[in-house]
């Protein structure tokens, strides 16, 4: 898991880690990732992670790791214990490590190719800038309608919702919160074909 310098910021943050594993070692690498995912989980800002494991016949596993910050993500990356991992697991290694730091909304838009393991690890692909206005436009849209209509009463029965600067950013928080983890993972997943065309 080789490193990328990272700017400062407080944006929410994933790392994708790609590992092409030797032939036969599959048993001594699932009993890393198990130490991998328990030491990560006791730093400060870890969200979670998932693997996406190798289809038959292949040999390349894909960790996707998220942080509520990147100082919080470039403390796991110059951990000492995370260091020492990388060097337990260098020998079950086939070749040389593969990540990608995503920062904001590029996650929305990363093609689930180059998470696929059972497709070739091409270089990522970018979506044009319209097809994200479109996608994002298309989602913000309805959920503001339906968020405004939804909150109305609470805000008719608790007056300081009805300040327009508290109302407009507790609004906010709502739409950002369910784009962020209800919508854009699945509606671009189904969108995929189109938005990577």
């Amino acid at each position: 898991m080789s490193d990328q310098p990272i700017e400062p910021g407080n944006q929410g943050v994933t790392s994708v880690i790609r590992h092409t594993i030797k032939p036969g070692v599959e048993a001594e690498y699932e009993e890393w990732l198990k130490r991998l995912a328990t030491i990560g989980h006791r730093f400060p800002g870890h969200q979670g992670a998932n693997i996406i494991r190798p289809a038959e016949g292949t040999h390349t596993y894909a960790i996707i790791v998220r942080f509520d910050t990147i100082e919080h993500l470039q403390n796991w990356l110059s951990s000492e214990v995370r260091q020492q991992l990388v060097k337990e697991v260098n020998p079950l290694l086939a070749r040389r490590v593969e990540v990608d730091v995503q920062t904001g909304l590029d996650f929305w838009f990363t093609p689930p190719a180059s998470l696929d393991a059972t497709k070739s690890l091409a270089p990522t692909q970018h979506v044009k800038p319209y097809k994200q206005f479109l996608i994002v436009l298309s989602a913000i849209y309805p959920l503001e309608i339906l968020v405004h209509f939804t909150f109305d009463p609470l805000a008719q029965a608790i007056p300081l919702l009805g300040v327009p600067f508290i109302r407009d950013l507790f609004d906010a928080v709502v739409i950002v919160t369910f784009l962020t983890f209800l919508i854009m993972p699945y509606y671009t997943r189904i969108l995929a074909k189109w938005l990577f065309d």
